[in-house]
C-alpha cells in the first residue's frame, strides 16, 4: 500500500506539502508492528510492562508524525535527485525534477 500512495505523490509532488500528508492520505496506517498484540494477561508484571510499552510507542508515535509534519516532500525529492546523481541511476519516467520541465 505504501508504495502505491509513494506513486501517487510522485506523480503530483508539487500538490504534498509534508510527509505527514502521505501518511495521512495512505490511510495513516499502524507506524510500529511492535508491542502487546494478544490478549489481556492475567499477568500483573505483563500488564505493568505492556502498559509502559503502550506509553513508550505512543510518545514514539507523536513525535515521529511531528517530524513528518517537518518534513517537506520537496526536501525528500532534493535527497532523491541528489542520491540519483551519485549513484549514476537515471530515471526511465517524466517527474517533477526531470529536465525540461
Amino acid at each position: 500500500m505504501l508504495r502505491s500512495v509513494v506513486g501517487a505523490v510522485a506523480a503530483n509532488m508539487m500538490l504534498v506539502p509534508c510527509l505527514f500528508t502521505v501518511y495521512e492520505g495512505g490511510g495513516h496506517p499502524p507506524l510500529f508492528n511492535i508491542g502487546p498484540q494478544a490478549d489481556p494477561s492475567p499477568c500483573l508484571v505483563e500488564q505493568a510492562v505492556n502498559a509502559r510499552l503502550d506509553a513508550t510507542l505512543a510518545e514514539a508515535e507523536a513525535r515521529l508524525l511531528a517530524q513528518f509534519a517537518a518534513i517537506t516532500v520537496e526536501e525528500v525529492a532534493q535527497d532523491f535527485e541528489r542520491r540519483m546523481e551519485e549513484s549514476g541511476h537515471t530515471v526511465s519516467f517524466p517527474w517533477h525534477g526531470a529536465t525540461g520541465e
